[in-house]
């Protein structure tokens, strides 16, 4: 498999197919191209020439190190510019530098603490179970260039069109292996032939909150196992982990600290680590909890809608107040977004609105949208080597990795009036 084949098979040019496989944040294809070029490139079991990439960031770095300019800082230091990235962006490239090993808990684990529209995902689904059909067999010919091939199970979500998390999280992964030289096998669900799946392949990675029978299954069928999730499962399995109630907690305090008292929610409640952490904060600020402020959704665009609509029209009939929504995901805090500006004539106030987990579209929301980043390029960076080192025998104790969130401050949450 060339790019050139990969080019034909999606109807595009061979720079085209080059730029997305090099550098997944280029511009230069549609999200619907992107998609279907990283299809072929898994189903075809693309690798790319090590070479050609060696000599390709060779004259990457080259060209950084002619274009980069020194300048000085507000403190008058001298800083290279060559690489600015905003305020909405943690150093990705210093994951690993500030990543260690320690602190052993009494699972045996290692932790490691790292400082720190609906229409675009509906529909046309890509990511029902599929596999890798350019490799009919176990690893057929890739003994001789040692080729991992890895299995992701969807546990979560039926389809990752439905949350783009797990979608942008699912695409970190796969270029985090697709760097790796390897492939991905794989991709299932809870529904799906777990055992019989998964057994042929080098490792397994599981994305989202997972059931005790499915990680038995899992475990039964394959022991190199990683899970991405946002809270510790209790489970003999290595974790990276971005705790959801610590989330939760830091997006409460800002709208405290803004002067809201009356704070709604919008989410998933049933052993919900976000929902925790929004009722414990309210409790340590001395604020009693409301119920009735509290809307029960399984985090999608048109729950997220149905439930502010819900809340909306209890504010205007004067049987409910608040100030404030904090929304267990961007997808839900998109929809109340869009349905205050429609609603913006009927609303006397600023309504603030935050969330947890950054998703790109998240960028592009008016106002621009406050929220709680799950760094999940840096979790996945970590989570990979992390199998791949289990694979290859260099550790045996079960580890855990948990990095940190971080409030994104961005223009969807206003001082409250008594503030003002």
């Amino acid at each position: 498999m060339s790019l050139k084949e990969i080019a034909k098979l999606t109807n595009s040019s061979i720079s085209t197919v080059s730029r997305v496989l090099n550098d997944p944040s280029t511009k230069c294809a549609s999200k619907q191209l992107k998609d279907r070029i990283w299809e072929v490139s898994r189903e075809m079991g693309y690798l790319p020439n090590e070479a050609a990439r060696s000599l390709q960031n060779v004259s990457r770095r080259d060209k950084k190190k002619n274009n980069s300019r020194i300048i000085p800082n507000n403190s008058g230091n001298y800083n290279n510019n060559s690489n600015n990235s905003g305020n909405y962006n943690n150093n990705s490239n210093n994951a690993d530098k500030n990543s260690t090993y320690a602190n052993s808990s009494s699972r045996s684990s290692t932790h490691a603490n790292t400082s720190s529209k609906s229409s675009m995902y509906a529909g046309n689904s890509q990511y029902s179970s599929m596999s890798t059909s350019g490799n009919p067999s176990k690893h057929s010919n890739d003994s001789a260039t040692n080729v991992l091939h890895f299995s992701v199970v969807i546990a979560r979500i039926s389809s990752l069109d439905k949350d783009p998390f797990f979608y942008e999280l699912f695409r970190s992964i796969e270029e985090e292996i697709f760097k790796k030289r390897a492939v991905i096998d794989k991709v299932l669900y809870t529904n799906d032939n777990i055992d019989k799946d998964i057994a042929s392949s080098d490792g397994i990675i599981i994305l989202g909150r997972c059931s005790k029978k499915l990680y038995a299954q899992i475990e039964k069928a394959n022991p190199n196992i990683v899970g991405i999730w946002r809270n510790p499962m209790k489970f003999n399995v290595d974790e990276v982990i971005c705790d959801g109630k610590k989330a939760a907690e830091i997006a409460i305090n800002h709208l405290v600290s803004l002067g809201h008292t009356d704070i709604a929610y919008i989410g998933n409640c049933s052993y919900e680590s976000r929902y925790d952490g929004y009722c414990e904060a309210l409790i340590r600020h001395g604020f009693a909890l409301d119920m009735n402020l509290v809307r029960q959704t399984e985090q999608s665009f048109e729950e997220g809608k149905a439930a502010f609509n819900a809340l909306l029209t209890l504010k205007k009939s004067g049987e409910l107040d608040f100030s404030a929504i904090f929304c267990a995901n961007d997808i839900t805090a998109i929809a109340v977004l869009e349905q205050l500006s429609k609603e913006k004539k009927n609303i006397r106030e600023s309504i603030s609105v935050i969330a947890i987990d950054n998703i790109d579209e998240s960028q592009n929301t008016k106002p621009l949208l406050t929220t709680i980043q799950i760094p999940r390029k840096e979790m996945s960076h970590l989570a990979i080597n992390l199998l791949i080192d289990r694979i290859q025998g260099g550790h045996s104790d079960t580890v855990r990795i948990e990095f940190p969130c971080k409030l994104i401050n961005r223009s969807s949450c206003y001082k409250h009036l008594s503030e003002r």
